[in-house]
């Protein structure tokens, strides 16, 4: 195990399944916050696509608002991990989703009063765009004092599965809300917040270790010398530092398979309802693998298998995708795209949470958070640029590569082949 400060393992509980009753509460209240959370944000994100599209038929200006929230979200990473060590996660939550249900419910007030600024519209982009940065850190680093570390690969899993059951239900939830008046979608969004705060507030259980003062006078840092010790900490770790990098490109493929996959159906003349039919199969081949990675989580602690397996598998559906042609053909193929995902996720995410100390876990987080989040950043642009170079075909190939050298560099890495099956045998 290395010395290096910040990646000793301590484990609070020795106990299989979670910590009891309270425990149960408190990831539940967790979990369902979150998740109308993320079901509200899913709803804006349809939301002021449209407002926009209603009010000005500019998609550019469209584009320009998710770029800046895409923007604001990657730079919000690693200050996200040092207010996530620094101060109480509770509190930091609480705060970032009033903070949050305020620019929504902003939106609200003027879609009511059918003013329509975009600088207004990019200012509550930036508020959004980095709570979700500061309160997803804050909610992982949380995790382990809620749930005991056997059970941590499984509550991950299920952390993942809000993903893809948000993705079902919000497009088309927003769809219906916004036709009905373009007030709604925002008022759900704020709303949506507010149930989050509530849900943290009840949460009974610390989210922190209670950090031990040494004697003498307090020593102070700067939040820049914080930051840059959590680097330090990130980049000493050989297994956490490898699977960001990889990770990075698994986002990038995934993210750029979205989009060549529409154009590739609208090329094959699918109607519009057809297209958002197979996007929802991918987000429920999604649901279903993280409740098979959550049913498994504990012979999931090996992550090699997991790790090789995700990326090998994606690069098969993608292949399969390209040879086939036809809306059944793309969903199948779509779908087997999302089956180990989760897995891959919950294991990548459960390994940093144990081998890094508790005050060290924000930090560590956002350095894998901004390591991820820049190939998202680029993904529109670099994805547009091989579709119109080499039309859809070839980037599938393209894709389906990139997840092969993934799958490739994990059954390589000898810090991926050395992590031990179990990092706590007596949990397991």
């Amino acid at each position: 195990m290395s010395e290096v400060p910040g990646l000793r393992i301590r484990w609070r509980s020795r106990g299989r399944g979670f910590l009891g009753p309270a425990a149960r509460r408190d990831f539940t209240l967790l979990w369902a916050g979150q998740a109308a959370s993320q079901l509200g944000s899913r709803i804006y994100g349809v939301a002021y696509m449209l407002w926009v599209l209603a009010v000005t038929g500019s998609p550019a200006q469209a584009g320009v608002v998710a770029s800046v929230t895409l923007a604001a979200f990657t730079a919000a990473q690693l200050p996200a991990g040092w207010l996530t060590d620094r101060f109480d996660r509770r509190s930091i939550m609480i705060a970032c989703d009033a903070a949050s249900a305020a620019a929504a419910l902003s939106l609200c007030a003027a879609a009511a009063a059918g003013w329509f600024q975009l600088p207004m519209l990019l200012g509550t982009a930036i508020v959004l765009g980095c709570g979700w940065a500061v309160r997803g850190t804050a909610e992982t680093a949380a995790l382990p004092h809620v749930v005991s570390p056997g059970e941590l690969t499984s509550a991950n899993a299920m952390m993942t599965g809000r993903v893809y059951a948000v993705g079902i239900a919000g497009p088309p939830l927003a769809g219906v809300l916004f036709a009905v008046s373009p007030t709604l979608p925002f008022l759900v969004d704020g709303l949506s917040y507010l149930v989050a705060l509530g849900c943290v507030a009840f949460v009974w259980r610390p989210l922190q270790s209670a950090r031990t003062a040494a004697p003498g006078p307090p020593k102070r840092t700067s939040p820049v010398a914080d930051i840059r010790a959590g680097l330090h900490v990130f980049w000493r770790e050989p297994f956490i530092r490898t699977t960001a990098v990889l990770d990075a490109a698994t986002e990038f493929a995934v993210n750029a398979l979205g989009l060549t996959l529409i154009i590739m159906l609208r090329e094959s003349g699918a109607s519009p309802s057809s297209i958002g039919v197979v996007l929802g199969v991918g987000s429920a081949a999604g649901l279903a693998g993280a409740a098979v990675a959550a049913f498994a989580g504990r012979r999931l602690s090996s992550p090699r298998g997991v790790l090789v397996a995700a990326p090998a598998v994606g690069a098969a559906a993608i292949l399969w995708l390209a040879a086939g042609s036809g809306t059944l053909h793309a969903a199948a193929a779509y779908a087997a795209f999302f089956l180990l995902q989760p897995a891959w996720t919950a294991v990548i995410t459960t390994q940093l949470l144990t081998r890094v100390e508790d005050e060290w876990r924000g930090r560590v987080y956002g350095a894998v958070g901004l390591v991820t989040a820049v190939p998202v950043v680029a993904t529109p642009a670099a994805t547009g640029l091989l579709l119109s170079a080499f039309g859809t075909r070839t980037t599938c190939f393209v894709l389906a590569a990139a997840l092969a050298g993934v799958a490739l560099a994990a059954a390589a890495s000898r810090a991926i082949r050395n992590t031990p099956a179990c990092l706590a045998p007596e949990v397991c």
